[in-house]
């Protein structure tokens, strides 16, 4: 039974209609012929690692899920004057985008500003579906280098199977410039056929592509991985095997003991390596990293006290402490600078301690308090501003200028005024520094009260 409104619309008219639609239907599909289906690459090769393929690719959420519409991201990013914008906006479409995201945003891939290529390239590796791989790949030969390099970086993202082939092909061709963002992508994509052809390519007689193997298969969390850089660590090329010991993540106990044996009686490169891989070890490795921060050759002293700063924790702290009080220059100074990025009550109060010491210049624990924030601390550079030498002053004034502290403005002022030439020159060059309105009131009344060449200076202040 037809409805009345059926009724009063003809026939032919109906037809036309249906005509048209069709031929709509039809020149959409002509303009976007992968948009309806938004068919996802197909997936590389099985893979070994803990992270599972499905957290490894692309994460893709609808545009209405999002709150946000994808259609008024694309006009933004067409619109958008600033590379900034247009990186921030293809981010946003990236994990929203479609097949007809991509193909709206093709005009940008002949764009002649700079860098806006390579972020419409890198949306189209998160995109990930068969049409966005295919306009990746299309572009991999891209008479452009730095366009080129942005597709073929954005190819590992897609997690695809076609990336993979595309991917080992270009990394096996010595002398190609984009070789290393190829290797690179192979890290990215973590397929097993990837980690074959970078376990390869660790091998090889070129330190550059070595190198860039070993790195990439230090990005793939995997069993395989792990046993691949194991090995590379005994590779004859000192360089390659220090790679590998910085990419290294998991220290068991043999790892433990074969990094303790480098670093006592490895070669300088691969020491450094060695003492920045067990940093990653917890307080294992504590023994080992002091002996080296206080008994070890002097170029390695503070790579192990900056090892030590990475370790943190309550027997970490101590032991930098005692490297404050009793290490070389260089081995004090490193120490004060990782207590104060540890920070907290402990830490605060060895650095307050050597501050107030013989010390405090040799390790530089006074400017490294300076730094820090709390009652404590302006007490302890308060002391030292009235009781320290004058390099000690320089270093503790500028922080108590800067807060406003009245008692050391006072003090800059009466140093000005009354000080020795170079000590006036000093104090006043401190209250400019300093930004304060009540230094920059300070200097006009100096300058006032003045004369000769300390109104000048002041003045010139």
């Amino acid at each position: 039974m037809t409805t009345p409104a059926t009724k009063s619309v003809p026939t032919t008219t109906r037809w036309k209609l249906a005509c048209a639609l069709f031929a709509g239907l039809a020149g959409y599909g002509m303009l976007f012929p992968r948009s309806a289906a938004n068919t996802p690459a197909a997936a590389a090769t099985s893979r070994s690692a803990s992270i599972p393929l499905s957290l490894r690719r692309p994460l893709h959420v609808s545009a209405e899920a999002a709150g946000v519409s994808r259609g008024d991201l694309v006009a933004r990013v067409m619109h958008a004057r600033s590379l900034r914008d247009i990186q921030t906006l293809t981010e946003r479409l990236g994990a929203v985008g479609d097949d007809q995201t991509v193909e709206q945003l093709v005009p940008l891939l002949s764009d002649g500003r700079r860098g806006v290529p390579e972020a419409i390239l890198a949306c189209y590796g998160v995109i990930g579906t068969e049409h966005a791989v295919a306009l990746l790949i299309k572009h991999a030969n891209d008479d452009r280098p730095q366009v080129r390099a942005a597709a073929i970086s954005a190819l590992g993202s897609t997690q695809s199977e076609e990336a993979e082939k595309l991917l080992i092909e270009l990394a096996e061709k010595t002398g190609d410039p984009a070789q290393a963002q190829a290797i690179g992508a192979l890290g990215t994509l973590g397929s097993d056929a990837a980690m074959t052809e970078l376990i390869r390519l660790g091998s090889s007689n070129d330190y550059t592509v070595a190198s860039s193997a070993v790195s990439a298969i230090g990005s793939i969390n995997s069993e395989t991985a792990n046993l691949a850089l194991r090995k590379l660590i005994d590779s004859p090329d000192s360089r390659v095997a220090a790679a590998a010991l910085s990419s290294i993540e998991v220290i068991d106990g043999p790892m433990l003991t074969k990094l303790t044996a480098i670093v006592k009686t490895g070669d300088l490169q691969l020491v450094n390596a060695a003492l920045g891989a067990l940093a990653k070890a917890g307080e294992a490795a504590l023994p080992v990293l002091r002996t080296a921060a206080l008994n070890g050759i002097q170029s390695t002293r503070s790579a192990a006290v900056v090892a030590i700063g990475q370790l943190g924790g309550a027997r970490a702290t101590q032991t930098l402490g005692e490297i404050l009080n009793t290490g070389d220059r260089g081995s004090a100074t490193a120490a004060a600078s990782a207590l104060a990025s540890i920070g907290g009550k402990e830490a605060r109060e060895l650095l307050i301690n050597a501050a107030l010491g013989d010390r405090a210049q040799m390790s530089g624990a006074l400017a490294q308090l300076a730094e820090l924030d709390g009652e404590d601390v302006d007490q302890a550079l308060l002391t030292v501003m009235k009781s320290g030498s004058r390099a000690d002053r320089r270093a503790a004034m500028p922080r108590l200028l800067k807060t406003g502290n009245p008692d050391a403005l006072q003090f800059a002022i009466d140093l000005a005024h009354k000080g020795a030439r170079n000590e006036k020159y000093e104090a006043m060059r401190l209250l400019a520094d300093s930004g304060a309105p009540k230094a920059f009131d300070a200097l006009f009344d100096i300058a006032g009260k003045s004369r000769g060449q300390t109104r000048g200076t002041a003045l010139e202040m």
